[in-house]
């Protein structure tokens, strides 16, 4: 992808994925490479505006949250306590207003002011729905209108392309708009999903950065099996949860596949570069309905509360920071420094697809140890691989996933496995002895 701009406009929802974290790593990529006249960094007076009265209703959520019985536990721990006592929430909220303006000053940020709108002319666009507005809340787009309407002036006055960050969908729809609309506006405007993706480019299409970014992500490919096996070993231990939903909860996982989607390049040097990596992960997730009372009884005795646990298959986008070493610029003196996935990953089950167990192992490849050209072998020796459930019973009919039949028990590993595997009672004899030497 070529460079269209290396003028940025950022929107409040990208500083509110960030958690507003003016110390997030993305962003003082975007510092550096503004310090270096790489980047030029734009916010309107709304959207600075907007940040800042975010900034205290984040901060008065955050420290009601803190005082609601739903955390009073925590009150016999003496570092929450500790916490409490000595962060105030007036000094909280002075240090992230004071962090947003420090951020501003070192990434050299210019105001678009929305001084040069004429009221009268988002009226009109208001009355006629051109984006953002629409049927479904007009009213409550007024500030991205003069926001957008003073970016339009600008834009045309300054005569600059511009990229604008945000994933609102507002956003998104303005600039598929504006640059199909006037003569002057047309192609002014292309939208980004992410400063690394900004960052990037940059590094690639910058003279002086482009022969070491080219460097960088070439190593970064030649290892790619590496850092994503590390990448996937994080994954296992973030935590799961459901996107946008309160009434359903994620109490289980099976990941099935990792790949890597794109390796965004934040900063690199002679020695050392940061990478955002995104990846789309594959697996089952076991859902239960938080808010369910369904009730059965049980033997006659009583009743017990059965929550209905679901399952469903779906793929889920991450993003991990990963810090790779090449000491003095060699290939050969590479090392992976961090490789850190998200804590917290969000599922959208509605995306997914509703599977029980046994539709998902007639799915999954087959693996019967013990087994060769259609026999059980004494020793053990052998395997055979069937393309699913169905296929390895034509051969072995008394196969099954979650009962032991013969000299066969029951499937090893969880019902939702990526493959099936199941070992005769051979297999594990002489495993056990195995292990019994090695003891």
């Amino acid at each position: 992808m070529s460079l269209f701009s290396r003028h940025l406009i950022i929107d409040t929802q990208y500083f509110l994925s960030l958690s507003l974290d003016f110390e997030h790593k993305e962003l003082l990529s975007l510092i550096s490479l503004a310090c270096r006249g790489f980047a030029y960094v734009y916010l309107t007076d709304i959207t600075e505006r907007e940040i800042r009265k975010k900034i205290v209703e984040e901060i008065g959520k955050a420290y009601a949250k803190l005082k609601s019985s739903d955390v009073r536990v925590l009150k016999h721990l003496p570092s929450f306590m500790n916490f409490i006592t000595k962060n105030e929430e007036a000094e909280v909220l002075k240090y992230f207003q004071d962090s947003f303006t420090l951020f501003k000053n070192r990434c050299q940020i210019t105001i678009i002011s929305c001084n040069i709108v004429n009221p009268l002319d988002v009226f009109e666009d208001y009355c006629n729905q051109i984006p953002p507005f629409n049927k479904d809340k007009k009213k409550m787009e007024f500030p991205d209108a003069f926001a957008m309407a003073a970016i339009s002036r600008w834009a045309v006055r300054e005569n600059k392309k511009v990229y604008l960050l945000s994933n609102d969908t507002d956003w998104l729809d303005f600039v598929s708009y504006a640059n199909r609309s006037t003569i002057e506006e047309a192609h002014r405007y292309k939208s980004i999903s992410s400063i690394s993706a900004f960052t990037d480019l940059i590094y690639k299409h910058e003279d002086t950065l482009s022969d070491l970014a080219g460097f960088c992500d070439r190593l970064f490919l030649a290892h790619e099996v590496e850092i994503t096996q590390r990448v996937f070993a994080g994954v296992l231990n973030s935590s799961f949860e459901a996107e946008l939903d309160t009434g359903r909860r994620i109490v289980g996982q099976n990941i099935h596949s990792i790949h890597l989607i794109d390796n965004n390049l934040l900063s690199c040097n002679r020695n050392a570069a940061d990478f955002y990596a995104q990846y789309e992960l594959i697996g089952i997730f076991s859902v239960e309905e938080i808010n369910h009372h369904g009730y059965v009884r049980e033997n006659g005795l009583g009743v017990v509360d059965q929550i209905p646990r679901r399952h469903v298959l779906t793929s889920v986008t991450i993003w991990a920071d990963v810090s790779l070493g090449f000491e003095d610029g060699f290939a050969d003196n590479f090392k992976i420094l961090n490789c850190q996935a998200d804590e917290v990953v969000e599922v959208w089950l509605d995306g997914g697809e509703m599977i029980t167990a046994e539709e998902w192992q007639n799915r999954v490849p087959v693996e019967v140890f013990g087994f060769y050209d259609g026999k059980m072998t004494e020793d053990g020796d052998g395997m055979m691989q069937f393309e699913n459930l169905a296929a390895a019973r034509k051969v072995i009919p008394y196969l099954h996933p979650r009962q032991h039949t013969l000299l066969i028990p029951a499937a090893i590993g969880d019902a939702f496995d990526p493959i099936m595997r199941f070992k005769t009672l051979y297999v594990m004899e002489n495993e056990s002895k195995v292990d019994e030497k090695g003891e």
